[in-house]
């Protein structure tokens, strides 16, 4: 009987280095070369694997570990986005839920990895994906203190300007000397896809998408971090059955939808948004703290403790100034301040939890008389104006930063026609068209707020009703 030769199993550990050795000698080393990954790869030269995506790990407890190539992890450590670990996602929400304590870092790393899992879904090849990795990695770069709500603060010293957290991430993309390093050439492309202007090709339209767009991997990371942190439900959605279902629209500038079997995954999705919104990012409590903040902001500038002209965002050394800021550094500048009175007084109002609370609540539909319901349904409602009115008529010699009249519009996106999509038989279907839940009407709620003295309280909700003639009693909550 003559012998069998048993040919010896390669290891699997061993294959993988052979095909990477492979792979160093086809390139010319060029995996040990100094030079950016990403320059390379817009250069005629080495695309990105998969495999190069685990330069870094990083453990995150809503997708597992995040994969990084090693130009992400350089970006990351960069100290512009380092900074953004010093910026709350949910602003003061923690005065609410105590364990909103997580930050625009971890959320920026998020929605890279849902781009990234969105781009294998689409099929988009993997030059494409190099970039919008990096475009949904930078996508919040430019958040100030707070995040969106120190947009109000820039706004004020920047009233024609639009999308102004989003012009500033461009200004770190193509400014910032660390960031261009890494970015090379790239930036322009990378920041045109954050921001969407002048697209218009299929491609750049889907990558946009993608990043920025109704069914994005913004809202798609921050619905399911935001629920975690908080403890609560309403922003959980079947994120595993959207991405197996995931498709383009058909036509021109497509944008991402789903397929007819993932429209229930879609629809619990929005519902989900509308959900954190109303429970969440809308909570009186939060409301009321971040008016305060914004009231303690502009008599800091009055005050003289911050230079409003600083807060001009085409300003030269603007982009130098906004890297300094962060959550505790905009509080460390008033309540140390020698300038700072009103100011100081609110902020530690805020830091040791002694809020203004609800003295009213009421819906436009309260509001009778035409006059006033045109004013105050109206884009900018003379806020000011009324609260002065009603502050002068419950006659309790409050100083002015201590009521306050605020508009909480909340927005029902997702929920026109068109917003969100599905596809069948080569066809865009408009998922409002078969949903029991569809309604694109804003939703207003006005609040007064005044000191924790329920009698007080009381005396300003009397002053509302009668400045803005409605019966007392459908609009109390003391």
């Amino acid at each position: 009987m003559s012998a069998q030769t048993t040919t010896p199993k390669t290891s699997k550990s061993h294959k993988t280095r052979t095909r990477r050795a492979k792979r160093r000698a086809a390139l010319g080393g060029a995996l040990n070369q100094k030079t950016s990954g990403l320059d390379l790869s817009f250069c005629g030269g080495w695309v990105l694997s998969d495999e190069d995506y685990h330069y870094k790990r990083v453990r995150d407890p809503i997708h597992g570990f995040i994969g990084l190539s090693r130009d992400e992890y350089r970006i990351i450590n960069t100290p512009a986005f380092m900074r953004l670990h010093l910026i709350k996602q949910l602003s003061h929400t923690y005065l609410v839920y105590p364990s909103a304590a997580h930050t625009r870092f971890e959320h920026s790393l998020g929605a890279m990895h849902v781009a990234s899992r969105m781009c294998d879904a689409l099929g988009i090849s993997k030059e494409d994906k190099m970039v919008v990795r990096l475009a949904a990695l930078l996508h919040d770069i430019g958040h100030g203190p707070f995040s969106h709500l120190f947009e109000t603060v820039l706004q004020k010293s920047n009233p024609k300007m639009k999308n102004i957290h989003e012009t500033i991430s461009g200004m770190f993309i193509t400014q910032d000397n660390d960031l261009d390093t890494i970015l090379r050439n790239n930036a322009q492309l990378v920041n045109t896809i954050i921001q969407g202007d002048g697209i218009n090709d299929d491609k750049h339209s889907l990558m946009h998408s993608i990043v920025s767009g109704n069914l994005d991997a913004d809202k798609l990371d921050y619905l399911k971090r935001d629920s975690y942190h908080l403890g609560v439900k309403y922003g959980e959605y079947d994120l595993e059955r959207i991405i197996h279902t995931l498709d383009r629209t058909v036509g021109s500038l497509p944008v991402t939808c789903v397929v007819r079997k993932g429209a229930y995954a879609l629809e619990n999705y929005r519902l989900s948004r509308s959900m954190m919104h109303v429970q969440v990012y809308e909570h009186h409590t939060r409301l009321a703290a971040e008016r305060m903040f914004l009231d303690s902001m502009g008599n800091a500038s009055g005050e003289g403790v911050f230079d409003p002209g600083s807060f001009v965002v085409t300003s030269s050394g603007f982009l130098e100034f906004y890297s300094t800021l962060h959550d505790a550094s905009i509080y460390d500048k008033i309540l140390n301040s020698k300038k700072a009175k009103i100011s100081k007084e609110i902020l530690t109002n805020i830091r040791e939890r002694r809020l203004l609370k609800r003295a009213s609540q009421f819906t436009i539909e309260h509001i009778k008389n035409p006059t006033i319901r045109k004013d105050l349904s109206g884009k900018d409602p003379p806020l000011e104006k009324y609260s002065e009115r009603i502050t002068d008529m419950a006659n309790l010699g409050l100083p002015k930063h201590k009521v306050i009249f605020h508009k909480s519009s909340i927005q029902v996106k997702l929920y026109g026609p068109g917003d969100l999509m599905y596809t069948h038989n080569n066809e865009n279907y408009a998922l409002s068209a078969s949903s029991p839940l569809s309604s694109s009407n804003e939703i207003l709620w006005f609040y007064v707020f005044g000191p924790d003295n329920e009698m007080q309280r009381k005396k300003i909700n009397d002053a509302v009703a009668k400045t803005l003639e409605f019966d007392p009693k459908s609009s109390a909550v003391v």
